[in-house]
């Protein structure tokens, strides 16, 4: 009787590729039944409540980005200027969004 020994490193990758590919299966059926649900809101006039759920479709949103040293740098040219007011719109309206790190997990090639 032989036993083969798994490596336990190697077994939570294994367990991981496993895991990912059912999760493409199911991402796959949750688009599915969200497109289902999205027609449900649509017929409903853009809200639906029942079952103990709510669904609403949210209106398209468009993000505008701008480099933040070229941001400083007219802030600051603002500044000393004279336009104290003009460069303190720009710092108010000014939003911040950071990314929490992540971790990159890819098989090998």
């Amino acid at each position: 009787m032989t036993t083969t020994t798994v490596n336990p490193i190697e077994k939570i990758f294994t367990q991981y590729e496993m895991l990912k590919e059912a999760e493409e299966t199911l991402k796959a059926e949750i688009e599915s039944v969200r497109s289902d649900i999205k027609d449900i809101v649509e017929e409903h006039g853009g809200k639906f409540s029942g079952y103990g759920w709510d669904a609403a479709m949210a209106a398209d949103s468009v993000s505008i980005t701008y480099d933040a040293k070229t941001v400083e740098r007219v802030i600051a040219a603002l500044m000393a200027s004279g336009n104290a007011d003009l460069a303190q719109t720009l710092i108010s309206g000014r939003k911040i969004t950071k990314k929490a790190s992540y971790l990159r997990v890819a098989k090998q090639r």
